[in-house]
């Protein structure tokens, strides 16, 4: 799926060479959400990938939050996080 994405920061270039480099660029992602744009990374991690992590035995299953809010709170796992799995796929690519 063609997702043309923003890159660096939402200030002013202040060169061409800078307006060049900053420009949107449109990538092939591999993994869209329901909107056809690129996934956001934090409903990924809790919904998708965490879950899929805690079935495989890799770490511990969901826990409920006590608190009102019934917030999603997985094991603290950075080396399995959406970041990681992100750094691994580019670099076998």
């Amino acid at each position: 799926m063609p997702v043309t994405l923003p890159w660096d920061g939402p200030t002013p270039p202040e060169s061409p060479v800078e307006a060049k480099h900053r420009r949107p660029r449109t990538y092939d992602l591999l993994v869209t959400g329901r909107e056809r744009k690129a996934v956001n990374r934090n409903y990924f991690n809790s919904f998708v990938w965490k879950p899929a992590l805690a079935k495989a035995g890799v770490i511990a299953s969901l826990k409920e939050s006590a608190a009102a809010t019934g917030a999603r709170v997985w094991e603290l796992s950075r080396e399995h996080g959406f970041h990681t799995l992100r750094d691994f796929f580019a670099s076998k690519n």
